[in-house]
């Protein structure tokens, strides 16, 4: 069924909803959604011309979280032991410990079209990974967010997130089976020294600006 024509949310249009509330012209619509199909293909056919890439965006959300959910598709914490290390973030010396990794399915990672993307702080610019990077280990692929060394342990704004009780980070897998983006939620306590836990992971939605990244990703 598609997310967009839910009957028992009266077509709640999810992620069209979503995403024009990201575009002041598109506020005027109802924000618990349309009384019927045609008021929702109306709404597209009279705006789609000026406002392609949110209707796209909108759509691109329908289909990764229709897909992620068809094919059993998720990312996972893993416990990946990291202790008594010393890393310099953001110019000054920390005992930095770590407890969970990234775990991505084999079925991603191995695929040909396999890119994997990540934000270590919000409003990072992604860094882009490949296979060669992770870690085959049972039936998932790790990906180690807090390495020896990174070039972002370096950035003020990473040093200011890391600092905190609890931040959070961004990742974006793309494949033929499915593209998809994920928040996680990290939780390193009040210590002066870093221990580094996954607290959540959870599947979002892609913006705007994110369709435009991957468009570009996808050439």
């Amino acid at each position: 069924m598609s997310i967009f024509f839910n009957p028992i949310k009266e077509f709640s249009a999810k992620y069209l909803l979503e995403i024009k509330n990201k575009k002041e012209e598109l506020k005027t619509i109802n924000n618990e959604g349309f009384r019927s199909a045609k008021k929702i293909i109306d709404f597209i056919g009279q705006n789609y011309k000026t406002n392609e890439l949110y209707f796209d965006t909108a759509l691109e959300n329908e289909i990764s979280f229709f897909k992620t959910s068809i094919y059993g598709i998720d990312l996972k914490k893993v416990d990946y032991k990291i202790t008594n290390k010393r890393t310099v973030i953001a110019g000054i010396e920390r005992g930095f410990n770590v407890e969970h990794a990234l775990g991505i399915p084999k079925s991603l990672a191995e695929d040909k079209q396999f890119k994997f993307f990540f934000a270590p702080y919000t409003g990072a610019e992604y860094l882009e990974y490949d296979a060669n990077t992770l870690v085959s280990k049972s039936e998932n692929y790790i990906f180690n967010l807090f390495p020896n060394e990174a070039s972002y342990y370096q950035d003020r704004q990473f040093g200011q997130s890391a600092h905190s009780a609890n931040f959070k980070v961004h990742v974006i897998v793309l494949s033929s089976l499915v593209n998809a983006k994920y928040e996680i939620q990290i939780d390193r306590g009040v210590s002066e020294n870093y221990i580094m836990r996954i607290s959540n992971i959870e599947q979002i939605s892609f913006t705007p600006e994110d369709k435009q990244f991957l468009e570009g990703k996808m050439k």
